[in-house]
């Protein structure tokens, strides 16, 4: 049994030699063997490239604004284990996740010696689960990856969402769009609203079809519902919205919260959409495009993919207010950073490459081998950079540093900086 989280942080750390594994079985085992609390649970499901999380938490914010306690199980944390798991925007206590996981613990061993044995991912969804259809009003989930055969994916939600479709992760969900999208749209189940973002035309051929197939009603960002000139409008509905949240990108995000909690509405469940479109108005998403410091000018984001990367960069040239930029970027060797760094190149007068501790972390050494910058600088040691940084002693006010990449690496810098600052 657990005593801290220390032995609980041991345990899962032992487990990621089982990878990651596809499929529900495990996860449906799970469940049954402590009574399907996934049945129990008003539930929201987000899958996408792009955009789950920051869609998330425009739903989260707006429907606190309502009153509901809310559950939001997230990926990945940007704090700790805990940091996947959170009630009213606050991750599970110490106390209630290690009573969880005590819970769980004779069930994961069974199932190691049945040789089922339940992966981390697995294991904390279980562990959301159980804890949300106690104490969350609604449940905002979302997914790890893809979408089919995603661990949350034994969830009959009130609403189904897809924010975006573009290429990642093509060792699991395949190389072509249109293998991506069938892993996203399955999660549309037979009935269940469907609300998706801006989707090209072979992504959207694909929902389009796994919706008619499951009698789902499908909500298009751009055809039933639109935001334009900060208005949105679902046929005769229309709603001033204007966010904080920079870039086009959170606008769709934006849009799509919105069709949701309409949606929200009309099944019968009180939601106050004027005080809903305050709540988002006034949402600051943690690693998106978020200034972190202004003496020197620091943003953080967890591009982590190439439409990501373009994202983040249409959205920096548009608020662009620097006149020299300073790239400082890390990720995971399984992504397409080649391709990012490519795509990065052109905007930056300094590209600063850099590593962190994970066994996925690309080496300061391959990705130097990657760029082609003429002004590059590898710096194995972030915190040493990160902290030159902080401590310079005369500042240029025209010079804006952007730490980029791996959500896990740039919220080891924003903690950095956060810890440093207090």
């Amino acid at each position: 049994m657990f005593k801290d989280m220390n032995e609980i942080e041991s345990f899962m750390k032992s487990r990621d030699k089982l990878g990651i594994q596809p499929g529900l079985d495990r996860m449906r085992t799970l469940l049954k063997r402590i009574g399907h609390p996934e049945k129990k649970l008003i539930a929201i499901h987000v899958a996408g490239t792009n955009g789950k999380g920051s869609t998330i938490h425009y739903l989260s914010h707006a429907l606190m604004n309502s009153g509901y306690h809310v559950g939001v199980f997230t990926s990945p944390s940007m704090t700790d284990l805990r940091g996947h798991i959170l009630l009213d925007d606050t991750s599970i206590s110490e106390k209630e996740f290690i009573g969880i996981m005590n819970m769980l613990y004779p069930h994961i061993m069974a199932m190691d010696k049945a040789d089922m044995g339940p992966s981390t991912f697995e294991i904390i969804t279980a562990a959301a689960f159980s804890y949300f259809s106690l104490r969350a009003d609604i449940s905002l989930i979302e997914t790890g990856m893809g979408g089919k055969d995603d661990t949350t994916n034994v969830i009959t939600p009130i609403i189904s969402v897809i924010t975006t479709v573009a290429i990642d992760h093509q060792q699991f969900l395949g190389q072509t769009i249109q293998e991506i999208a069938e892993h996203k749209a399955g999660i549309i189940k037979h009935r269940v609203p469907i609300v998706v973002g801006e989707l090209d035309d072979e992504s959207l051929y694909v929902v389009e079809k796994f919706a008619k197939l499951n009698n789902a009603p499908l909500y298009r960002l751009g055809k039933e519902f639109c935001y334009t000139y900060h208005v949105w409008s679902y046929q005769t509905c229309l709603l001033q919205m204007k966010i904080l949240m920079k870039g086009r990108h959170q606008k769709n995000n934006a849009a799509i919260a919105l069709m949701v909690l309409y949606l929200f509405k009309k099944q019968k469940r009180n939601i106050n959409l004027s005080q809903a479109v305050q709540a988002i108005e006034n949402v600051i998403i943690p690693g998106r495009y978020e200034q972190i410091c202004s003496t020197p000018s620091i943003i953080i984001d967890g591009a982590h993919n190439p439409n990501g990367m373009e994202v983040f960069l249409q959205t920096m040239w548009q608020n662009k207010k620097h006149r020299i930029n300073h790239l400082i970027f890390a990720g995971f060797k399984d992504k397409a950073l080649a391709t990012m760094l490519k795509m990065a190149e052109p905007f930056f007068d300094t590209i600063t490459l850099t590593t962190f501790a994970h066994e996925r972390a690309i080496s300061v050494t391959e990705l130097g081998n990657l760029c082609h910058h003429p002004n590059v600088h590898l710096e194995s040691d972030w915190k040493r950079l990160i902290n030159h940084l902080l401590t310079q002693e005369t500042i240029d006010t025209d010079e804006g540093y952007f730490v980029v990449g791996s959500f896990h690496f740039i919220s080891l810098v924003r903690q950095f900086i956060k810890d440093v600052e207090m």
